[in-house]
């Protein structure tokens, strides 16, 4: 009987992780639907968001489909918000650079727009002031596997490096922090679900 039940659970397993897992690939909505999306999106974002906010997304690029598949998880990728500039900061291959927000947005297939629990009025010209000063720095590819290299940024890690002054031993950060993760310190403002 005890041989039964096993061989069951052992036909069972492979069944509940394929259902648990995320869509490896996303592909963009037609044109139309597309542009109405971002235009919500865009909108909600300026309505609720402040400089500093962070956007957590999952976006169309392979690089995305390859984080968001061996993650297991809904989200590729991660930025700070400039939204008086319409803008947001992040680290992608090229390295860490400023991107248009509409721009940002169209990317993207789902977002998490996240106002970090450090966050304040008043550390938000501090966090914008060091966010673009970190313009230029190249990509922390080590640092996706736990290691630390100075002055190098992957995403998660650079929008959490903007909040080091207000973060205590308290806080718990992994190393590497990863974007699913970064809902875990602040409070989800807008969730556009599947764009």
């Amino acid at each position: 009987m005890n041989h039964l039940r096993l061989r069951s659970l052992a036909l069972m397993l492979p069944m509940l992780a394929t259902s648990c897992a995320v869509h490896s690939l996303v592909t963009p909505l037609p044109q139309n639907s597309r542009i109405k999306a971002s235009a919500t999106a865009l909108h909600e974002i300026c309505q609720s968001g402040a400089d500093g906010d962070w956007l957590v997304v999952r976006q169309y690029h392979a690089t995305d489909n390859f984080v968001a598949t061996v993650r297991n998880c809904p989200f590729s990728h991660a930025a700070v918000l400039l939204l008086r500039e319409q803008a947001v900061i992040e680290s992608t291959a090229s390295g860490v650079h400023q991107t248009p927000l509409t721009e940002f947005i169209d990317r993207s297939h789902r977002i998490l727009l996240i106002r970090p629990k450090w966050a304040e009025t008043t550390t938000q010209p501090a966090v914008v002031a060091k966010a673009k000063s970190l313009c230029g720095k190249p990509y922390d590819f080590l640092g996706l596997v736990g290691l630390d290299v100075p002055d190098r940024y992957y995403c998660s890690e650079l929008v959490m490096a903007l909040y080091q002054p207000q973060q205590t031993k308290m806080d718990r950060i992994p190393h590497p922090v990863a974007p699913d993760q970064l809902y875990y310190y602040g409070k989800i403002l807008y969730d556009t679900g599947s764009l």
